[in-house]
């Protein structure tokens, strides 16, 4: 066959006529993939990155420590709302129940060094409780008083051993200060002793006793102080509130 009787070679389909055009890439359907692969790994690592931190400031809140260093604390203040000198001999508390418990409380007057302090109390434990985690509220739930010893003293010149507190006076607030205020779900005074010395007699100077026990529902406590001035004697005012009153004492 002679090259003028070859058959004619048939062209090429046009393959970009008849191919559907590319679609381009949605950023949106990008983003959103992304996001949903890196999304729950993000969010795993962050909350054991809190899981952590939260084991961790429970060990070194829970360490000797800082339960020492709260315990110089609460000594710096109480010791400026009473006026006395203050002990407290151990301090702990448990954050997973919201408890706190002191032990060998003791607060120093102004009586001779040989004499019972003012005031001292065996035991203490305190439970908090916390509403509304959104917007939280800390709230006093119980106050447990063990053995609490209170020694009350008049001299001859009609002074006591009353200290005397060292809270500042604010310029611009009523002649009568208040010290604290004390609100609580459950309060109970258990084994407790008022010791009252009159000392401003020579032929009456015997020690007095009364017992101390009593437990209350909702209570509602604020003292208010205004110190000695020229023309008056010092003053508290002391506003109670409370129910469930229970005078009975139990024994040991």
């Amino acid at each position: 066959m002679s090259e003028d009787e070859k058959p004619p070679i048939p062209a090429e389909p046009a393959l970009a006529a008849s191919a559907p055009p590319l679609a381009a890439p949605q950023p949106r359907s990008r983003l959103r993939r992304f996001f949903l692969r890196h999304l729950p790994l993000a969010a795993a690592t962050v909350a054991a990155l809190l899981a952590v931190a939260a084991v961790g400031f429970y060990f070194v809140a829970s360490s000797s420590v800082v339960e020492n260093l709260v315990r110089k604390r609460l000594i710096v203040e109480i010791e400026t709302l009473t006026g006395g000198r203050v002990e407290i001999a151990a301090f702990h508390w448990h954050l997973l129940r919201l408890e706190a418990e002191a032990d060998g409380l003791v607060i120093h007057g102004l009586e001779d060094a040989n004499d019972a302090p003012y005031a001292r109390i065996a035991h203490l434990r305190v439970q908090i409780s916390v509403l509304n985690l959104l917007s939280p509220q800390i709230l006093l739930h119980s106050l447990e008083i063990d053995q609490p010893r209170l020694h009350f003293i008049v001299y001859p010149n009609g002074s006591t051993n009353q200290p005397q507190p060292r809270k500042p006076r604010k310029a611009n607030k009523s002649a009568i200060d208040t010290l604290f205020k004390l609100r609580a779900g459950r309060v109970a005074v258990e084994q407790g002793l008022i010791d009252f010395e009159s000392r401003a007699t020579g032929f009456d100077n015997q020690d007095r006793y009364a017992p101390l026990d009593f437990s209350v529902s909702h209570l509602a406590l604020a003292v208010g102080y205004a110190p000695a001035t020229p023309t008056s004697a010092e003053l508290y005012r002391i506003q109670l509130g409370a129910t469930d009153l229970d005078l009975s004492r139990r024994l040991p």
